[in-house]
C-alpha cells in the first residue's frame, strides 16, 4: 500500500501490535524499539492507540547508534 508517497505494510503493523501486547502482558517494561524500513510506517505505528509508552517507532536509519532492551 502506498500512503503519502511512502509504503505501509498493514500486516506487519498487526504483528507488531500483537507482539507488543504480549510483551506488556509479560510486564516487559523495558525500552522497546520497533524498526521499520519505511518512515510512513513508523509514523502510522506511532499513531495507533497505545498503552506502550516505552516504545520508540522509527526507521532503521533513525535507530543508527541507538539501543533498546527489546528490538522488533
Amino acid at each position: 500500500m502506498i500512503w503519502r508517497k511512502s509504503r505501509v505494510n498493514l500486516p506487519h503493523q498487526e504483528v507488531i501490535q500483537a507482539i507488543m501486547q504480549h510483551l506488556v502482558a509479560l510486564n516487559a517494561m523495558q525500552p522497546i524499539g520497533v524498526v521499520t524500513p519505511f518512515r510512513c510506517q513508523a509514523q502510522q505505528l506511532a499513531l495507533r492507540p497505545s498503552t506502550f509508552p516505552q516504545v520508540l517507532n522509527a526507521t532503521e536509519h533513525r535507530f543508527q547508534g541507538s539501543e533498546r532492551a527489546i528490538m522488533i
